[in-house]
């Protein structure tokens, strides 16, 4: 694989992994209610939101493996077959 399709690779592991961990925390914490409906009532960005941790974790987890795989990809080093 050339350098190229190695970045265009690593962008669709990006979309991927997004869009994995996006839904990965809609099942964690469905957001089927509505939330902060009237503006004055105070509990924007609450950290009493009880499931802000997990959500976290996910996205800390999605992001890791992508960087890991993404390094991997376009480590220097890596030998180019043009062609």
């Amino acid at each position: 694989m050339n350098r190229d399709q190695r970045r265009a690779l690593v962008a669709a592991l990006a979309v991927t992994a997004w869009l994995a961990a996006r839904a990965a925390t809609r099942r964690i914490a469905p957001r089927d209610e509505w939330f902060n409906y009237a503006p004055s009532n105070g509990v924007a960005l609450s950290p009493d939101h009880p499931f802000a941790t997990q959500e976290l974790i996910v996205w800390l987890a999605f992001t890791a493996a992508w960087l890991a795989a993404a390094l991997w990809l376009l480590r220097t080093g890596a030998t180019d077959d043009e062609g």
